[in-house]
């Protein structure tokens, strides 16, 4: 028992020996803030703020070939108005504690200790069935567990101190990087696969699949209130705590290019996206997504500049950035890439594997041919394209 803990057992006994109480004093095991603990709900509110595709599609997951910070095929984050807070319940029902005993609290409740944020693909129609690229999944490639550890010391700490209302998105932990709230997930091993997830999330009327930001215990299964509320009949495959978030893709826009696309070309923007909780509550207000065609970028490789059709132009950004460059800053790091934005294209920064593989001909003029070899490998230009959270 802590320093703290044990005053507190002590308070609790002279009090009761001076009000004449014959009450049993609460044991060492189960003191005041135990029993807090023990009682305290669910606790955690967490929401991300920005989305990014990445439609790369010769690129195999797990060889080591190319770069994960660059390349991905979906990366969410809480870079603005998103992040983790503690819900109003929680000051409510623990408004009497001072806030170093709400943190001791926060972190000796089994409700609220030992989970992670977790960012993945799962079923619409069963929240515990996370969508695999084989048949094992594998941590920063089918999910990505985000910021740190919560429930513990640490970080039960920060987030009592922080103030009521916002949010939090990075946590120090001694590295230039720290803990971020930002996940990545890789399906570019080649065409069928990254379109594959696309069709999962947004393939017709009732997709399959939603992204979710749920909490887990360290393995894979969304922590619902069936699992910390006692005697819960709550259907864990439809009601977890987090929440989901829905793509929709399209064509991108090619205005700029002033050609059209060619015939057959997949749709492999992002054009819209909502979010959604997932324990069922309404969220308030609604949460509004942005998806504009200016923030769709054309990738090309660095080595295909002079290519017919490449119009990119290397060039370091600005000592002071636009609000579009600002914002594609979040996810598309400035470490891994040039951005062009006058002519709607990146270009990779970092040598070895691209996004276009094996491939020399890629068609960056609009309207040529462009398909998948044998391998699956795909000559089509791919894109970057972003939304992100209005309100």
């Amino acid at each position: 028992m802590t320093l703290k803990r044990a005053l507190v057992a002590v308070a609790l006994s002279v009090a009761a020996v001076g009000s004449g109480c014959t009450s049993p004093v609460q044991s060492s095991g189960d003191d005041v803030i135990t029993t807090a603990g023990k009682a305290l709900a669910f606790s955690y509110d967490a929401t991300l703020d920005q989305f990014t595709h990445m439609s790369c599609t010769n690129m195999p997951v797990g060889t080591n070939a190319f770069s994960t910070s660059a390349y991905f095929t979906y990366r969410m984050g809480a870079y603005n108005q998103g992040g983790l807070t503690l819900s109003d319940s929680f000051y409510s029902s623990l408004k009497k504690f001072k806030t170093d005993s709400q943190a001791e609290i926060l972190a000796a409740s089994p409700a609220n200790t030992s989970t992670v944020l977790q960012l993945a693909m799962r079923g619409r129609l069963d929240y515990q069935n996370l969508y695999l690229r084989a048949g094992t999944a594998t941590a920063n490639q089918d999910y990505w567990n985000m910021l740190t550890d919560l429930g513990n010391a640490e970080t039960a700490s920060t987030l009592v101190a922080n103030p009521s209302g916002s949010r939090i998105r990075y946590i120090r932990n001694g590295n230039p990087g720290g803990y971020r709230m930002e996940g990545s997930l890789y399906f570019s091993d080649n065409a069928t696969m990254v379109q594959a997830t696309r069709n999962f999330l947004s393939g017709s009327a009732n997709p399959s699949g939603l992204l979710t930001l749920t909490f887990s215990n360290g393995d894979t299964q969304a922590r619902s209130p069936a699992d910390t509320v006692s005697g819960s009949t709550v259907n864990k495959s439809r009601v977890v705590f987090g929440r989901g978030y829905q793509p929709s893709f399209g064509l991108p826009d090619v205005s700029s290019t002033g050609s059209g696309l060619y015939n057959g070309y997949p749709a492999n923007v992002v054009t819209s996206f909502q979010e959604y909780s997932l324990d069922g509550t309404t969220l308030s207000p609604a949460p509004q997504w942005s998806c504009p065609v200016s923030l769709q970028l054309r990738i090309v490789r660095a080595s295909d500049l002079t290519k017919a059709g490449a119009n990119c132009v290397r060039k370091s950004d600005p000592a002071v950035l636009s609000a579009e460059l600002k914002l594609l800053r979040n996810t598309l790091k400035v470490e891994d890439w040039y951005i062009d934005l006058a002519h709607h294209c990146m270009i990779p920064k970092r040598s070895g594997t691209d996004c276009y593989g094996t491939r020399t001909d890629i068609a960056y003029t609009m309207g040529d041919t462009c398909g998948t070899d044998a391998n699956g490998f795909s000559n089509c230009v791919q894109y970057a394209s972003t939304c992100y959270r209005t309100n």
